[in-house]
């Protein structure tokens, strides 16, 4: 609340940065769901880690007041949409595939509403 961000070097910034990355809950699911996605690509666990990795980065865009600054940088709201029409296209028979048609519109339009 009372931080000043004006009064910030480039180096607090980075350390700032680097320990919400490591240390908030829903980045660390996004990575790691992006890791399982992509180091294990022909298994079962795939589209779960893909649908678990979009809600995590669609929780990320609007977490708080710092994440939703950090989503103008990274744009967390688009990369949720993305990873559920990836899920769609590459598993289109797969029973998230419903729910990722759904989200990846519902997350774009709650990402219009955000601005």
């Amino acid at each position: 609340m009372w931080w000043n961000d004006t009064a910030l070097h480039g180096q607090d910034a980075r350390v700032i940065r680097d320990y919400m990355y490591r240390h908030e809950v829903y980045a660390r699911s996004l990575k790691t769901c992006l890791s399982v996605a992509d180091r294990y690509p022909s298994t079962s666990a795939v589209p779960q880690a893909l649908y678990c990795a979009a809600c995590a980065a669609r929780s990320l865009a609007s977490f708080n007041e710092w994440w939703r600054n950090e989503d103008r940088n990274e744009n967390h709201w688009l990369e949720s949409i993305r990873l559920m029409k990836r899920l769609l296209r590459r598993y289109p028979r797969h029973p998230l595939a419903k729910e990722a048609r759904k989200y990846a519109r519902v997350f774009n339009e709650e990402r219009k509403g955000s601005w």
